[in-house]
């Protein structure tokens, strides 16, 4: 088991940053840009939680914060606070489902499918949240899972 200052070490998944030089660009360890801001890359499923993880939870306190304060409306289940949180929190969620969507080897304008009712979310959540990426390389980039695998 490895203790917690070589996990601080390591990349999200696990290998060293060291060992994860693709094209001159260390894969391991990104910054806040390379999630939530660029459309570049793969993501697998494990990352793609967790990078989403603090969006919900900001979307989930702005709720609270709209409510705690009166202003949320009952209706609608939108208030000042969280409307203005979802406008910021477009793009990063574009940005995750587009580096998923690599990963799925679909280009990024397949999240246009979630315009339609129901069904489209779904298939989404599932598509994004559920699948395997694309095993090895792809037109997108090389398997974020690659060497990960046990024989």
């Amino acid at each position: 088991m490895k203790n917690l200052l070589s996990l601080y070490e390591m990349g999200w998944d696990g290998q060293d940053v060291e060992d994860q030089t693709r094209g001159g660009r260390k894969m391991g360890n990104m910054d806040f840009k390379e999630i939530y801001i660029s459309l570049d890359g793969r993501f697998n499923r494990a990352k793609y939680w967790l990078a989403y993880l603090p969006l919900i939870l900001i979307s989930l306190l702005a709720t609270y914060a709209d409510f705690s304060t009166g202003s949320l409306d009952a209706q609608t289940g939108i208030g000042p606070i969280s409307a203005i949180a979802s406008i910021i929190l477009i793009w990063p969620s574009i940005s995750l489902g587009v580096k998923r969507c690599h990963d799925r080897d679909r280009s990024g304008w397949f999240l246009l499918i979630g315009i339609i009712p129901l069904l489209g979310a779904l298939w989404i959540l599932v598509e994004l949240g559920f699948m395997r990426g694309t095993v090895g390389d792809n037109r997108f980039g090389a398997d974020p899972l690659a060497g990960l695998e046990t024989p």
